[in-house]
């Protein structure tokens, strides 16, 4: 549903490409932080990120893969 849609985040981190287009390309068998499969905001206390689906859909549910790298951390998840 989101595979190559256009994708935005409010934090992106300018070192190195993170871009939210990495959130929607379908890739996920590296989710290390330099894998360049995931996105990566610049160090603040909220992350925020955004995909334009083109219409209105019912959502079933929804997979988010994240940077893991053996950290702990929580995440809420906000849908409109």
């Amino acid at each position: 549903m989101a595979l190559n849609k256009i994708a935005w985040q409010k934090h992106p981190n300018h070192i190195k490409d993170f871009s939210a287009a990495l959130a929607v390309d379908g890739k996920k068998t590296d989710l290390s932080r330099y894998g360049q499969e995931c996105v990566y905001s610049d160090d603040q206390s909220t992350a925020e990120w955004r995909v334009d689906l083109n219409t209105v859909l019912s959502i079933h549910h929804i997979v988010i893969h994240y940077v893991q790298n053996n950290a702990v951390w929580g995440m809420y998840i906000y849908c409109s």
